[in-house]
């Protein structure tokens, strides 16, 4: 459901005023091969799950209201963007300045490099072959529940920017958690495969 902003500054006064941080603590463990994951709930604002779109606050865990791609960009905007095409979305990025985060090669050797360049998005696509909606993250350190963000266990592709990347069965980093082994830095997977598709439901950028 769309509300306007001029509606919504109570609301986000309000949850930018009574921000919570809560650390998260999550530990892996090995069992058969899979790496499991427990933890505490993550580092979570109130805001967490607003998005701007066509001038309009909307509330992405509800509805994306018609937009097909967003970003998360807590270093850069208080609130996540939405578009309705990867044209616009592209646009805006390079307004603010981030085309770096657009890199989608293995990075060269340099560890300044690899640095820098860990500030790269995690792509997530609802389709097969990084198709129909997408979802691109940037938040690090922490677990990052995919209901905030009307994503639960919708990826069916996804794209590792510079960052390595754990994704879990589970919110807050529960349950099995896809092979690290497939989630490195630079990775991409067109096709998840087996029981993994659509069934993300948290990830954690290193």
């Amino acid at each position: 459901m769309r509300i306007t902003i001029r509606h919504s500054l109570a609301r986000l006064a309000f949850a930018v005023a009574a921000i919570v941080l809560i650390a998260p603590n999550a530990q892996a463990v090995e069992s058969e091969g899979e790496t499991r994951g427990t933890g505490d709930p993550p580092e979570v604002s109130p805001v967490a799950g607003l998005a701007i779109h066509n001038g309009k606050l909307i509330d992405l865990a509800k509805d994306w209201g018609g937009a097909t791609t967003c970003i998360v960009v807590p270093d850069t905007l208080t609130l996540a963007e939405c578009f309705d095409s990867d044209a616009e979305r592209d646009a805006r990025l390079a307004e603010l300045g981030l085309e770096d985060r657009f890199a989608e090669a293995a990075a060269p050797d340099g560890a300044d490099f690899a640095f820098a360049s860990c500030s790269s998005y995690l792509k997530l696509y609802d389709n097969y072959y990084y198709g129909g909606a997408s979802l691109w993250l940037s938040t690090r350190g922490t677990w990052t529940n995919l209901s905030v963000y009307g994503f639960n266990q919708r990826a069916s592709s996804y794209k590792v920017g510079g960052c390595s990347t754990y994704m879990a069965d589970y919110s807050n980093g529960g349950g099995a958690w896809i092979s690290t082994s497939l989630t490195q830095a630079w990775d991409v997977d067109a096709v998840i495969s087996g029981s993994w598709n659509n069934d993300i439901s948290s990830v954690y950028i290193l």
